[in-house]
């Protein structure tokens, strides 16, 4: 008799047990659904720096492939007279500085 109240003793204390984790579980199946949802949208993102980066060495390529054609180009007549654009030869001012006027020679 002893051993089958044993017997019953225990199986009650896993009924009650395996009860209890119902909840736990379902919280569980929850954190595992979340973290497949975060884990693929982190390898989404992934790829896309992966690209991105590969996007931006080929674009630093092309731009230094064209600066180095540019600066192979021979001079034409209308550039090597003209005159640069006034923005590319204004310096930055503060805010409370007056324009200065440039000084031109006549002569």
């Amino acid at each position: 008799m002893k051993i089958s109240n044993l017997f019953l003793g225990a199986t009650l204390a896993m009924g009650l047990a395996a009860g209890a984790c119902d909840n736990s579980k379902a919280d569980l199946d929850k954190t595992k659904a979340d973290l497949a949802t975060v884990t693929a949208e982190r390898d989404g993102l992934k790829s896309q720096l992966d690209a991105s980066k590969a996007n931006e060495a080929t674009l630093a390529k092309q731009v230094s492939d064209l600066n180095a054609k540019v600066a192979a180009l021979p001079p034409t007549k209308d550039a090597a007279t003209a005159k640069a654009p006034e923005h590319a030869m204004a310096t930055p001012q503060k805010k409370d500085q007056k324009p200065s006027k440039k000084s031109s020679s006549k002569g």
